[in-house]
């Protein structure tokens, strides 16, 4: 797995023009369908948030910070103005595990697929965690 970080500067311009990218209606039926709309509203937040140049599992964290914010509806004591601040947890939830799908639909095949490993390892590490507290 490559440690290289990717510029993030078109990866941004795309997370404000997802419905471009995916339009809904290539979505598939269900829950993907669901993530998707989650994602149009996620991506233009996220482009404000992201470093210029990450690695994937510095995508992966940036991605779950801000996760975590919206979920509070606050960022440093400022209210986001995004209509998925303050979610409920199954949306949040929803999101979370949308991070490699948003990572397929922006970036380069290879770069995504380590972002897809950097966050199964994310999962697993806090399942691990999750365990030891019990």
């Amino acid at each position: 797995m490559s440690t290289n970080a990717l510029s993030m500067e078109e990866a941004k311009a795309q997370l404000t023009e997802l419905p471009q990218i995916l339009p809904l209606e290539d979505a598939p039926d269900g829950t993907q369908r669901e993530l998707v709309e989650r994602l149009y509203a996620f991506g233009p937040y996220l482009a404000t948030r992201l470093n210029r140049r990450l690695t994937p599992m510095g995508f992966v964290l940036q991605c779950s910070l801000a996760i975590d914010d919206l979920e509070k509806g606050h960022d440093a004591g400022q209210q986001i103005d995004n209509p998925l601040a303050g979610s409920p947890k199954a949306v949040i939830a929803l999101l979370y595990h949308g991070i490699p799908v948003l990572a397929r639909m922006i970036f380069p095949k290879e770069f995504a697929a380590e972002v897809n490993q950097c966050f199964l390892k994310a999962v697993e590490k806090t399942k691990e965690l999750g365990q030891e507290g019990r």
